[in-house]
C-alpha cells in the first residue's frame, strides 16, 4: 500500500510482527495505526483520506440513535467481515511507504496474524502457529514482536501463554529486546494499561522463572491507543452524525494516539 508515497528513495525498513488474542482488535488496529502515522491531529484526518489497509465492518448509532451500519475497504479472501468468527484467516504483510525526510522513504511492513484463542479450537490455533512460524521465514530480519492486548484483562488465556513461549523459543534469543505491548481501547482506563498489566506482569515473571528470558515492562516496552478513534473517524466518513462534544472527545483521543505512534 503506497499510503504517503513520494519520489524519495527508500532507504530504511521495518518489520514489525503483531500478535494478540481473538477479538482484540488487531486489523482495526492497523488501519487505525497507518492513519495515526500520517494524521498528527484528528482535524487533518476529518480533512483527508481514510486509509483501511483491512475490509471492516460494524454498527453504530447516530445522535437520533438510528442504526447505522459502517463499511470501510476492500473485500479479501484473507479477512472474514463478521461477527462470531476469528476474523483473520491466515498471516498477510502490509507495506507502508512513510515519508522520513525528502529524500529519504521508510518501508514499513506489518504482519497481520490470527488471533490467538482461535473460535475454531485448539487444533486451529496449533495450525495458525506454526503458519506463522513459516511466514516468519520469508524475511531476513523481523525487527519488532507487537504483543496486541486489551488494557481491562484479569486473565490470559493459555493459547496466549503458549504461543509466547513457544515463539521465543523458536526465535533468536534477541528478539526479547525488541517486543512491545501495545493495549487497544485505552481510553476507558485514562490511556493507561489497566488490570492487564498485572496479568502480564505475572506471565513476564512466570516465563522469567521457566526460561531465565526476562523482558522488561516499562514505559518504554508499553504503548496505549484507542482504537474507537479510528471507527468514529470511519462513521464519520460514511455519513453518520455525532454531537460535538462527541468529536471533542474523540478528537483528545486520537490525538493521545497519534503521539503514541510516534513515540
Amino acid at each position: 500500500t503506497d499510503v504517503g508515497v513520494s519520489s524519495a528513495k527508500i532507504t530504511k525498513e521495518i518489520t514489525i510482527l503483531l500478535l494478540g488474542e481473538t477479538g482484540v482488535g488487531k486489523s482495526t488496529f492497523i488501519n487505525a495505526f497507518t492513519n495515526y502515522l500520517f494524521y498528527p491531529n484528528f482535524q487533518d484526518a476529518e480533512r483527508g483520506e481514510l486509509y483501511t489497509t483491512i475490509p471492516a465492518k460494524f454498527t453504530m448509532f447516530d445522535s437520533n440513535f438510528t442504526e447505522r451500519e459502517v463499511v470501510v475497504g476492500k473485500p479479501s479472501d484473507n479477512e472474514v467481515v463478521g461477527q462470531g468468527v476469528s476474523s483473520t484467516q491466515g498471516c498477510h504483510a502490509y507495506e507502508y511507504i512513510v515519508p522520513i525526510s525528502e529524500k529519504e522513504n521508510l518501508l514499513l511492513r506489518i504482519i497481520d496474524t490470527p488471533g490467538i484463542g482461535d473460535t475454531r479450537g485448539s487444533q486451529k490455533d496449533a495450525e495458525n502457529f506454526q503458519n506463522i512460524l513459516s511466514h516468519l521465514g520469508l524475511y531476513k530480519k523481523i525487527d519488532g514482536i507487537c504483543m496486541l492486548l486489551k488494557p481491562n484483562e484479569s486473565r490470559l488465556t493459555l493459547a496466549f501463554r503458549y504461543c509466547v513461549k513457544e515463539l521465543l523459543k523458536h526465535l533468536h534469543k534477541s528478539a526479547k529486546d525488541n517486543i512491545v505491548f501495545c493495549f487497544t481501547n485505552c481510553r476507558n482506563t485514562f490511556y493507561r494499561p489497566g488490570d492487564s498489566f498485572k496479568t502480564l506482569q505475572g506471565l513476564l515473571k512466570d516465563l522469567y522463572n521457566t526460561t531465565g528470558i526476562e523482558i522488561p515492562l516499562t514505559k518504554s516496552t508499553i504503548f496505549c491507543f484507542d482504537n474507537e478513534a479510528f471507527r468514529f473517524l470511519a462513521a464519520i466518513k460514511n455519513g453518520v452524525v455525532f454531537e460535538p462534544e462527541e468529536k471533542k472527545d474523540f478528537c483528545i483521543s486520537w490525538n493521545n494516539a497519534s503521539k503514541e505512534s510516534q513515540r
